[in-house]
């Protein structure tokens, strides 16, 4: 029996009906449509430098943990995608060797190889006492070579631990004090990736300083 013409009428505005709904999603543009290049452009723009203490914790973040930008938590997509970019400008502040080994150890080799900047502070006793009024120029140089021989220690403990880091990602900053003396000395320590060698500059000496 043929179907009538009411019938016929009404499966044809049905089937209309359901082929139009599905082209209307096919038709709009989502933000992962957009070619890689644009998108790598917005998020450039989106993930901004900063520099994080991931050791300091407070009452809403007990466990010191850095707080990744919202952009990230958009979709499983989008996360890979920005890695990258969110690990190579972010600078990544230590308070001690220790902290610092942790975490590179939780962050994976994958992760760790796009890290660009990452800082760890220390604190050690020099052997000699130290000059009482000023410093020599020959204690100086002294000093300098003590800190650049802490920054290598640290990079061969990460390194024998699995947990390298790139030449001229690591900084040290340093925090020199001479034995049976209230005085200290600052230091920033890093790597020349380009050459090999360290780079030692000196911050601000105030007798009786602590920290």
């Amino acid at each position: 029996m043929a179907p009538s013409k009411s019938k016929t009428r009404k499966r044809a505005r049905q089937a209309s009906a359901t082929t139009a709904g599905e082209e209307t999603p096919a038709s709009k543009t989502t933000f992962l449509d957009l070619p890689a290049e644009l998108r790598n452009e917005i998020y450039e723009l989106a993930i901004e430098r900063k520099t994080v203490v991931l050791s300091k914790s407070s009452k809403s973040n007990k466990k010191g943990r850095a707080r990744s930008p919202a952009l990230l938590l958009a979709s499983k997509e989008i996360y890979r995608e920005t890695l990258t970019i969110f690990y190579s400008k972010w600078t990544f502040h230590f308070e001690s060797v220790a902290k610092l080994l942790s975490w590179l150890r939780t962050l994976g080799p994958q992760k760790r190889a796009f890290l660009r900047s990452v800082i760890v502070e220390d604190l050690f006793t020099l052997p000699q006492s130290g000059p009482l009024l000023g410093i020599s120029i020959a204690d100086d140089r002294a000093v300098e070579n003590e800190v650049s021989a802490f920054l290598r220690a640290i990079e061969r403990r990460l390194s024998d631990s699995g947990a390298s880091l790139k030449p001229g990602c690591l900084t040290l900053h340093a925090s020199c004090r001479w034995r049976f003396s209230s005085r200290r000395q600052f230091f920033s320590c890093r790597r020349d990736a380009e050459h090999g060698t360290e780079i030692v500059e000196r911050g601000l000496t105030l007798p009786g300083m602590s920290g």
